[in-house]
């Protein structure tokens, strides 16, 4: 559905350039995270997709157009409101139905439906609640029926509950079609629903693809149980494994940074102190690990 292919960016009058040669495809009705630290290059990245900027060098494909002939399949939902605080709701989408050609108060009011936000519809919008003020944003980028959307930090400064609510509307809207691009520093929420993702560090693509397979196949965890262990035997294995996680007295979490050869030797390690367990098994790393793993690999955390 989008393709991007050997993108570069410089801003003008600096030489330095802020995205290298970028190359990244998502799939039609995917759910792509888009990820990165501050100063990494997402908004850039965002501000290429939606045109308003150019690129240096490189392509953008929107379907089988390029991007200035396909941009009006594209919208952004920005983190920051966009709407009339004055005006309910309603007006709000009425007013922003007239400026892209018109809708009819029927298709408005099922997209105030849609939204969830019927009970809330004749409120001015700058008394809405944080989670009520993200779906109108929402709602007013839905009324461009785009193929693609793109969410920056839709769940910034709302409460779980609201969150939820969010999520549950974008992977409404995922299901009737509509690819998403979805930015946010709020990894576990990411991970949590994303299929794919795609990661930027200084300016490139440091990783990306499907996020269960990443996720499987960068720092697994290995899950140690036992059934009994004693206060000294259960040191000695922080001693031996210092990175493990304890979950109770009996069940251990241990990041594996060299995959399935430094599971066996942690395993023929803890066999040989007579600190094997009773079983274990393996389980995906969290998006937060991987993240840190690529972002902070070339700096010391504090």
């Amino acid at each position: 559905m989008l393709s991007i292919n050997d993108l570069s960016f410089c801003y003008p009058n600096s030489s330095a350039s802020v995205l290298h040669h970028i190359s990244l495809e998502v799939a039609q009705g995917e759910i792509l995270g888009l990820l990165g630290p501050n100063g990494a290059g997402k908004t850039t990245l965002v501000s290429l997709l939606v045109g308003l900027l150019k690129p240096a060098s490189g392509a953008i494909m929107i379907g089988d157009k390029p991007a200035v002939l396909g941009r009006k399949d594209v919208a952004l939902a920005p983190q920051e409101y966009a709407f009339y605080p004055q005006l309910s709701i309603r007006e709000n989408l009425s007013y922003f139905a007239g400026v892209l050609g018109g809708h009819n108060n029927k298709s408005i009011e099922q997209l105030i439906d849609h939204c969830s936000l019927t009970s809330v519809a004749s409120i001015p919008s700058g008394k809405l609640s944080g989670g009520e003020k993200r779906r109108l944003n929402l709602a007013i980028t839905l009324l461009q029926n785009p193929k693609v959307l793109i969410l920056d930090e839709p769940t910034a400064n709302v409460d779980p509950a609201s969150r939820a609510q969010i999520i549950e509307l974008v992977q409404k809207q995922n299901a009737l079609g509509t690819t998403i691009i979805y930015t946010s520093h709020l990894l576990g929420e990411v991970q949590s629903f994303c299929q794919t993702m795609a990661l930027i560090h200084k300016g490139t693509i440091a990783l990306s693809g499907e996020l269960n397979r990443l996720l499987s196949a960068h720092h697994p965890i290995l899950e140690l149980n036992y059934l009994e262990l004693n206060n000294e035997q259960r040191q000695q294995l922080l001693t031996i494994a210092p990175e493990a996680k304890a979950r109770g007295q009996h069940k251990f979490d241990i990041p594996i940074a060299q995959g399935a050869q430094g599971a066996i030797q942690l395993l023929e390690r803890l066999g040989e102190t007579k600190l094997a367990p009773d079983s274990f098994s393996f389980a995906q790393g969290s998006l937060e690990e991987l993240f840190l793993s690529i972002t902070e690999s070339d700096s010391p955390r504090p």
